[in-house]
């Protein structure tokens, strides 16, 4: 499926639009020999929000498709602060650190780059950098793509910028994967579920770089999308 709109009606088209791409979408369970997945914690309202952008970001990519793309975008903007979850990390994980990922583009760029010409398209691009421009990762909002080792734990260095800045964490569900955020070597935001779908944020008062851990408590490699407004 292709979401299309004819010019002159893109604004209007917007909502039917994403509405078609969600419903073309499917989640499939797969069943193999890794252990048993644990059960999933509650899942706030921002975190299904995040996964909606995070599909349509995807799609938007794999069509090519630029106003899925900015959909997505805008759906980060709007997400606010989740107050942080409580509770002492109960591991500090025994295997060696992952290698730090490069930036990936952000998911604006990728639209610009799609939209060529349409001017309409440029318009929406432009609102959403204005609304997406107050907090995030500096190298816009985007998803990092890897997988982590049984009782490993990857580092992932990150610049933001000032505001309520979020990342989210999704697995494979094959693991326990644990999200830890440290500035200037002080925790500030920790998601500790007994899932690997975890949501951290936080409010940021200069530019500054943050490190990212993800723990991987179980007994298999765990491939998992690190997101970031």
């Amino acid at each position: 499926m292709t979401c299309k709109i004819e010019s002159g009606s893109i604004k209007t088209g917007v909502l039917a639009c994403v509405a078609a791409i969600a419903m073309s979408s499917s989640m499939v369970a797969m069943a193999d020999e890794h252990e048993e997945a644990k059960p999933e914690g509650e899942v706030v309202a921002a975190g299904m929000d995040l996964a909606l952008a995070n599909q349509l970001a995807d799609y938007g990519d794999r069509n090519s498709d630029a106003l899925s793309l900015i959909v997505a975008a805008n759906i980060m903007n709007g997400l606010g602060t989740v107050e942080e979850r409580e509770g002492e990390p109960e591991s500090e994980g025994s295997g060696e650190v992952g290698e730090d990922k490069p930036e990936q583009a952000g998911i604006l760029d990728r639209a610009r780059e799609l939209a060529g010409d349409n001017e309409e398209l440029i318009a929406l691009i432009e609102d959403a950098e204005m609304a997406g421009s107050r907090a995030g990762d500096v190298a816009g909002p985007g998803c990092y793509h890897d997988r982590v080792y049984s009782g490993y734990t990857d580092i992932w260095t990150i610049t933001f910028t000032p505001g309520s800045n979020y990342i989210s964490l999704d697995g494979d569900g094959d693991t326990d994967l644990d999200l830890r955020v440290y500035a200037g070597g002080r925790l500030i935001c920790q998601s500790l579920s007994y899932s690997d779908n975890e949501f951290c944020s936080w409010n940021q008062y200069n530019v500054g770089t943050v490190r990212v851990e993800v723990d991987n408590l179980g007994h298999v490699y765990n491939v998992y999308d690190l997101c970031t407004n």
